[in-house]
């Protein structure tokens, strides 16, 4: 016949069995929280050194007669576009903000590509006195102090697009801009822009 065991014993059983249950619970939880740490402080470090979160040149973008106040780069869809169906399935684009400003020059935009190869050939923007001269073609129109311009090539596909949307160590395109003032005649490196990864139709505003 088996022992009969106390009530004392019992109760010290089962205080030892809450108390492992305790620490085994205690346990996870650290393990939970130290996934967490890392995981949040890998985002912080991919934040801070990829280009995925570059914008680019800090506006305004200020030299010799001219003055660039907004830049908006993102990409565009060639759907509907018969010309642009033919060279790219999606491409970057950008709209330029002029402030007010007293002089007389030119803008050349290039774009690049994700190796920081140029993409199109360069645009140039004429401006007088924080205005665009007014022009209206295939890749660039101006009207008062904005102007969109696009390049004119980009993906392929859309496959190659949504890749490049979502590689977080893929560098973005970039659009260079340098500055030609009629009274220095000299070149400026006015800085860049990265283009954004969202997608937008071709008559969004």
């Amino acid at each position: 016949m088996p022992p009969i065991q106390s009530p004392k014993s019992d109760f010290l059983k089962q205080k030892r069995e809450r108390k492992l249950n305790i620490i085994a619970l205690s346990s996870l939880v650290i393990i939970l929280l130290g996934g967490l740490v890392f995981s949040i402080v890998r985002f912080k470090q991919n934040i801070s050194t990829s280009h995925w979160r570059e914008t680019g040149s800090k506006l305004p973008l200020v030299g010799a007669g001219v003055q660039i106040d907004k830049i908006d780069a993102y990409w565009v869809s060639s759907k509907g576009d018969a010309r642009m169906e033919l060279r790219a399935a999606t491409y970057p684009c950008a709209e330029i903000t002029l402030a007010p400003t007293q002089g007389n020059g030119a803008l050349h935009i290039k774009f690049n590509d994700s190796s920081n190869k140029q993409a199109s050939s360069p645009i140039v923007l004429y401006y007088r006195n924080g205005e665009f001269v007014e022009r209206f073609d295939t890749n660039i129109q101006t009207e008062g102090n904005k102007a969109r311009v696009n390049s004119e090539k980009g993906y392929q596909s859309q496959d190659e697009y949504m890749l490049h949307s979502i590689a977080e160590n893929d560098p973005l395109w970039t659009m260079s801009i340098i500055n030609r003032s009629e009274t220095t005649q000299q070149y400026e490196q006015l800085g860049f822009s990265c283009i954004n990864t969202k997608l937008k139709s071709k008559d969004n505003n």
